[in-house]
This record gives structure tokens, sequence and C-alpha cells, in this order.
């Protein structure tokens, strides 16, 4: 389809779109355009109320990208949703003449899989790669997290059993007493001194089986590790064949990545169906 000469060009069409969202959501917020003015100026970049006027009115047919940010950030929205009109518009203009669901529209600008309708966006690799290392990140913290609790819990799981090893020797060795046949021990008590150690073992048997149980979690948890610092090994070799900027190792992780970083046959290959996942 194209554009007849006194169709109002895409561009500004957009511009009056992204106007209209401002609008609402300077409404939602109950501000005046005084006080957004005051806002965006706040936050580094003044905008003149009257720009704001102009823009809402539909008088004004640019928007830069500055002012889309810098409005999101005034509004406390996301800058897409600026742009696009998710949850008040059933369909949006992503591209010229070419409609889809806005939160299709959000996606496609996130750099995620495109939608029908609009194109392949095969230069947003580094986007899939980096959220790929981001998540990576994010799941071997989790791990990391979980082995320190679990090293918490076997190390008081360890501590009562030494208290109830001491409380167990210590009956034992009155019961020995008794049966030496030292008088200062109440023989009433006998009965009782058996149940209460007979608790104890029960007791220790118990804890036995949790540290048991505790340290295969270790293992898993360590496991777990291991092939998660193989990954980001992975992806940080990828990306710096790509010849990409190659992000922050944080130092939490590093014991976890560093030892694959100059092992080729160790680390796990990269996703072949990472690519073909966004076509």
């Amino acid at each position: 389809m194209t554009q007849s000469a006194t169709e109002t060009p895409w561009s500004e069409r957009l511009a009056l779109s992204v106007a209209q969202e401002v609008r609402r959501h300077r409404q939602r917020l109950g501000v005046s355009a005084q006080q957004l003015s005051e806002r965006c100026a706040e936050l580094g970049m003044p905008i003149q109320r009257s720009v704001l006027a102009n823009m809402e009115s539909g008088r004004r047919s640019t928007v830069t990208v500055a002012e889309v940010l810098i409005l999101a950030a005034a509004l406390d929205v996301a800058p897409a949703q600026l742009v696009f009109p998710v949850g008040y518009e059933e369909t949006c203009e992503a591209l010229p003449n070419r409609t889809l669901e806005p939160i299709d529209a959000v996606d496609w600008f996130a750099g995620n899989a495109p939608s029908r309708g609009l194109p392949r966006s095969t230069g947003a690799k580094p986007v899939w790669v980096l959220r790929q290392y981001r998540d990576l990140l994010a799941e071997i913290r989790f791990h990391i997290s979980a082995l320190e609790q679990t090293r918490e819990r076997i190390a008081a799981l360890t501590d009562e059993g030494k208290e109830k090893e001491k409380s167990k020797a210590a009956v034992e060795e009155k019961l020995h007493s008794v049966e030496a046949g030292d008088a200062t021990v109440d023989p009433s008590w006998v009965e009782l001194g058996k149940v209460f150690l007979d608790g104890l073992q029960r007791s220790e048997r118990e804890l036995e089986r949790a540290l048991v149980r505790e340290r295969e979690f270790i293992e898993r948890h360590e496991h777990t590790l291991m092939r998660q610092g193989k990954e980001i090994a992975a992806v940080r070799r990828r990306i710096t064949e790509e010849g990409w900027a190659l992000p922050y190792l944080p130092k939490d992780i590093e014991p976890y990545v560093l030892p694959w970083n100059d092992v080729e046959s160790w680390v796990v290959p990269w996703p072949e169906n990472l690519d073909s996942s966004h076509e």
C-alpha cells in the first residue's frame, strides 16, 4: 500500500499516537502539563509546558527519542508504552500500514521474536544472547544462594547433633553409675533415663537422615553450578567471537566460570536452536 499525497505521513501519525499516550498516562497520574514539565526538568531534560500542550493537541508533529525516554521516566511507564498503546487499544500501526496488537509491537521493539507482519530482526542477536547471559547469571545466583543455605542447614544440624551427643553421653554415664551401684542416683530415675536415652537415639537417627539429604542437595547444587558455569563461559566465548562488548562477570560468580574459560572441550556448545527460535 502506498501513501497518498493527502494522507498524514506515518511519522506524524506515530507522533500523535505518542502524544495521546502521554496525555493518557498524565491524566492517569492526575498531574498537570506543568507538573509533568517540572518532573522532566528534575530528571535532567526540561520540556516546556507549551511543548507538551502542542504535542498533546497535535500541533506538534514530531517527537524525539530523547523526549519519549524522559517522558516515560516522568510518567513511570516503559518507553515502549508511549510508542505503542498497550492495554488501551486493540491494534496499532507499528510500521507504515502494518497493523498488529500493541503487545506484539512492544515485543518487537524490545528485540524479541518478531510477530507476523514485521520484518525479522536479524541484527537483534546481541539482544537475544545478552538476555540469555543475564538469565544464566540469575539462575546461577539462585543455586549459589541455595548452596549457601544448605551448608548453613548442615552446620546447624551438625551443632544440634553434637548437643544431643553430649546429652546422650551424660545419660549413659548416669545409667552406668546406677549399674555400678552408685547410691547417689535415685533408682527410680533409671526408667526415665532409659526413655530419654531412647528418644535421643531416635533423634540422632533422624538427624543423620536429614544430614544425608542435605549432603545430597549439596552434590546436586554443586553439579548444577558446574554445568551453569560452563554455560556462562560458552556464552561469554560466543560474545567475544561475535566482537560484542563482553559484559561484566560478577565476583561471586567468577569461581564457577573462570575454570572453563580456556577448556574448549568442556564448555557446553552454544544452543543451535537459539537463533532459530527467533525466526
